[in-house]
């Protein structure tokens, strides 16, 4: 029986080595969960940035058509 301490130190390590190793992958999660859940933020925050970009473009663009129609108008009537 001089082996027994032995065997619970081995036993009592493993339960030690497993304990950590479950606390330390459960904190690991955390933190990709995290780092995972910023990086969804930051790419809904690009695309709605870049949809306001898209919008206002369309609108200056449609405001450019409008404007050389209502020109062409009123040089039609100046020339009248």
């Amino acid at each position: 029986m001089s082996f027994a301490p032995s065997l619970s130190l081995f036993i009592g390590l493993g339960v030690m080595v497993g304990v950590l190793s479950t606390v330390l992958a459960i904190a690991i999660d955390r933190i990709d969960a995290r780092v995972a859940q910023r990086s969804c933020e930051k790419a809904i925050a690009a695309r709605r940035a870049r949809k306001e970009r898209d919008a206002q473009r369309a609108w200056k663009t449609h405001r450019d058509a409008l404007r050389h129609i209502a020109m062409g108008i009123a040089a039609a009537k100046a020339v009248d």
